[in-house]
């Protein structure tokens, strides 16, 4: 960029900025985009699974969450889902099983326990059972 018009010498922008050709400032890359090198004509929208620390660089998203391309945070998975291995969505849990509190994991239910809204295993009623990872109870005769 340029601070003065008809200057002959240009200044390069520091990362986390851009100026586009003949600007006379720069500007910080929007929000879920970088700049990582000094001199940049435009910012990099983050990937999917990956998030923008100080339009700078992006970084994974933690186990248990998720970003969409272009984020600048990464969000928590809701209860009963777990993070796709890229990061980019969450995954609900299969029937019978539940998520782990930090969503790290999908579980599945015991025997004698059913699964409710892939967020708890509850134990049998009386009377009832259930195989491992059931999403239902079986009143026993």
């Amino acid at each position: 960029f340029s601070k003065e018009s008809g200057a002959s010498a240009c200044q390069s922008c520091a990362p986390g900025t851009y100026a586009e050709e003949g600007s006379a400032r720069c500007t910080r890359c929007p929000p879920g985009s970088i700049s990582s090198v000094s001199g940049s004509g435009s910012c990099s929208q983050c990937p999917q699974g990956k998030y923008e620390v100080a339009n700078q660089v992006c970084s994974d998203c933690d186990v248990g969450t998720y970003a969409k391309g272009g984020s600048a945070s990464c969000n928590q998975c809701p209860p009963g889902s777990v993070s796709d291995p890229n990061g980019g969505s969450c995954v609900q849990c299969a029937p019978g099983s539940v998520s782990s509190t930090d969503a790290l994991y999908c579980q599945e239910c015991d025997a004698g326990r059913y699964e409710v809204r892939n967020q708890f295993c509850v134990a049998c009623p009386s009377g009832s059972i259930s195989a491992p990872h059931e999403r239902n109870c079986t009143r026993v005769a």
